[in-house]
């Protein structure tokens, strides 16, 4: 990768706009794609019963390269993807960067073939505020 290229267009683009991509860019060894999403819960009385939602939304300007969610999604359906996150009953409302966990391998191959998602509180020290 032409870390020359990645300053060069790092610069180009405005400061507030980025969010911690100019590090990225910068850091070989950094990670090369981020999930993020906004975890809401909602609440509510109808004539027909007390109701619940959780809402997942995908971050797009905080997020780059691949959506492992998204992606999933369009693959094995919302239900299937959702079932996969481990740690969301116990997630509050707020930003989360999607990870993976508990992955598993093909014996003959060792190829991983199967994983799990975990919702991690994200913090930028770029948002300053601005990404809540």
């Amino acid at each position: 990768m032409d870390t020359d290229n990645n300053k060069d267009v790092a610069e180009a683009l405005s400061c507030e706009d980025l969010l911690g991509v100019r590090e990225i860019l910068e850091d070989p060894n950094a990670t090369k794609c981020r999930c993020i999403v906004r975890l809401k819960t909602s609440f509510w009385k109808s004539e027909r019963g007390l109701h619940t939602r959780q809402d997942i939304t995908f971050m797009r300007k905080l997020s780059f390269e691949y959506q492992v969610l998204e992606e999933n999604a369009a693959n094995i359906g919302a239900k299937g993807v959702l079932e996969k996150i481990v740690n969301l009953a116990e997630c509050e409302d707020g930003l989360y960067e999607v990870v993976t966990c508990n992955p598993s391998t093909d014996w003959e191959t060792g190829y991983i073939d199967d994983y799990d998602y975990e919702l991690v509180p994200f913090s930028s020290p770029n948002c300053a505020g601005r990404c809540l």
